[in-house]
């Protein structure tokens, strides 16, 4: 599951730009996307490129044999984290969209039970 996948390998794998971000983020970097989305405050450049990582994900499901609906998932989960434990703002999206992909987000079989309060806080958080 992508919550126990190697963080910083998964990010340098696929993103151009991940390493000159890595090596300006400060604080220990935690070892998995679980882990980052359990920080308390975890560092927003290092979101930023989760949601990239993502996206891409979203956009080369099929090539990369990779599930479109855990790639969207974790795409919303970047977002709601950035949202929640930074107050801050990851996404273009209107606030339909984002109530409505965090609502989906809830749905969703796969979504662990830890994040269905988070995404409820996400919730709180869209105007």
């Amino acid at each position: 599951h992508q919550l126990q996948a190697p963080l910083r390998e998964e990010l340098l794998e696929y993103l151009a730009d991940a390493q000159a971000v890595l090596n300006e983020v400060n604080d220990p970097m935690p070892p998995t996307f679980g882990v980052l989305f359990e920080v308390e405050q975890p560092p927003l450049a290092l979101l930023r490129l989760v949601k990239d990582y993502a996206k891409l994900l979203r956009s080369q499901a099929r090539e990369m044999e990779y599930p479109e609906e855990l790639a969207t998932l974790l795409y919303f989960t970047t977002i709601a984290v950035a949202a929640v434990r930074c107050n801050e703002s990851l996404s273009t999206l209107s606030a339909d969209k984002l109530r409505a992909g965090f609502a989906w987000a809830q749905k969703q079989a796969y979504c662990p039970p830890a994040h269905l309060s988070l995404f409820d806080a996400a919730l709180r958080k869209q105007p």
